[in-house]
Order: structure tokens, then sequence, then C-alpha cells
């Protein structure tokens, strides 16, 4: 599995928003508050993205979605999303699909993530599984560009309560060690941290490093099938990780 690597200069500190379960073509999604977001990342420099699946809803007849009540059919959405993206195309971090993407892969083997990435020029930062990236930028007292890595993946499971979502990020220091984890799929604000021991960089002493974790959030009203499920109303729209330029540390905004 390879690394996206991502130099970005010496910013004082970095803005990161997991963009997510945008599902782009639901009745409720909320398209002006999304349309907004778009314009605040270009509002300031330092403010990047991570493309975290499920960013159409791509209804199909053999599919859980009504195909009846989309907005758009699935070929509208992808275009619709792309133009929506374009401005926004050297902000993007990495670009993982979901779910709702992959229905479409099953059914005529067509990669609409894929697609998308390529369309808007960020093909290099698709990744088809899951995406490893490590960020780089900033300047530490000795001169030195820091160093963020992460581990995004869509995201499955699920539940009523918080606890569910919570177990499954904690689970995925298991399979990759990184500074921050990112998922979706669970329609779920969510973030927390935890620490370990680790050997610094001469190996006579251990210190303690602290892990990120968020769960991005939905950009749906509240109703339809979130209301018959009986989950609760969630908050919409994306908060950052913000990444500190000067010394390692990782703020997690809810």
């Amino acid at each position: 599995m390879d690394i996206i690597t991502i130099p970005l200069g010496e910013f004082d500190e970095l803005e990161v928003y997991p963009l997510a379960d945008v599902h782009f073509g639901d009745p409720k999604t909320d398209e002006g508050l999304f349309k907004r977001f778009i314009q605040f990342i270009l509002d300031a420099s330092n403010r990047y993205v991570i493309l975290n699946g499920d960013l159409i809803n791509n209804a199909l007849k053999s599919s859980v979605s009504n195909v009846y009540n989309e907005q758009y059919s699935p070929k509208e959405q992808k275009y619709m999303m792309v133009e929506l993206l374009k401005p926004i195309k050297d902000r993007i971090l990495c670009i993982v699909p979901g779910n709702h993407e992959e229905r479409s892969s099953k059914d005529s083997d067509t990669d609409i993530t894929k697609d998308i990435a390529y369309m808007i020029g960020c093909e290099d930062r698709y990744r088809e599984n899951g995406a490893y990236i490590n960020i780089q930028f900033g300047k530490d007292r000795h001169g030195r560009y820091l160093s963020y890595t992460g581990y995004i993946v869509h995201g499955v499971g699920g539940g009523k309560r918080a606890g569910a979502p919570a177990n499954v990020l904690e689970m995925m220091p298991l399979s990759f060690m990184a500074d921050f984890y990112v998922i979706a799929h669970m329609h779920r604000r969510l973030g927390f941290k935890n620490s370990y021991f680790a050997p610094n960089a001469t190996w006579d002493r251990l210190e303690q490093k602290e892990r990120a974790y968020v769960i991005a959030s939905p950009w749906q009203d509240y109703g339809g099938y979130a209301q018959r499920k009986m989950y609760t109303p969630q908050v919409k729209g994306a908060k950052p990780l913000i990444l500190s330029g000067k010394v390692k540390d990782i703020e997690i905004r809810i």
C-alpha cells in the first residue's frame, strides 16, 4: 500500500475538513449549506478537505434508496458534483469512495469516485479502498517540517448510539498506525483522542503520543429514512481537525 505525501509549505496551522455523506441528489441534502462550504474553503489558504465517500446518493433500482425520490439522476449527480468540486481541486488531500458510489461498481463496473477524481484533475489523490496520507508543512523549533499521517476510509457499520461508531474507530490502529483516523458512513459527527507509548527517535526512552479519531458529519435535514428507522437527528456540515505547524498537535473541533 502506497502513501500519498503532500508537502504544503510553512503554514502556522492547517484546517483539514472531512467531507463525506453529502448524498448529493437526495431530497434531504442541504445543497445550500454544501455550496456555502465550498466557498468557505476558498476563503482561507490553509483550509483543505478529505473526500471520504458517498458524495452522491446514486440511487439505483437494485439499491435500498428510492430511485423515484431523487432530485437528479445519478449521471446528473456525478457531473454536478464535478462542477462543485473543481474550484477546490487544489485543496483536496485524498479521495476514497463510499458504499453509494460502489453500487455502480457492482452493477456496471463503473467507478464513479474515480471518474470524479479524474474529471477534476485529482486522480493521483484517489485510492479505491482506503488512503494513507502524509501531510508535511510548517516549521518546528529546529527549522524542520512537521509531518502528520492519517488513514482515511469510508467505513462500515452503524448503530443508534455513539458507542458503536466509537468502537469501530478505536480499532483502526490495529491495522494502521497514524496520527489521525477519519471515517464516515455512520451519519454522526464524533471525535475523540487517546494515546500510546512509543520509543523516541534515539530509542533511549518512551514518549507518550496522541492519536485523533473523527467521524465525518452528514449533510441531510432530518426526516425520511433516518426518521423511519428511528435514528436521532444529527448535526450537519463539516468541522475540522486543526494541525499545528509549530509543534506536533491536533485539535478536533466538533
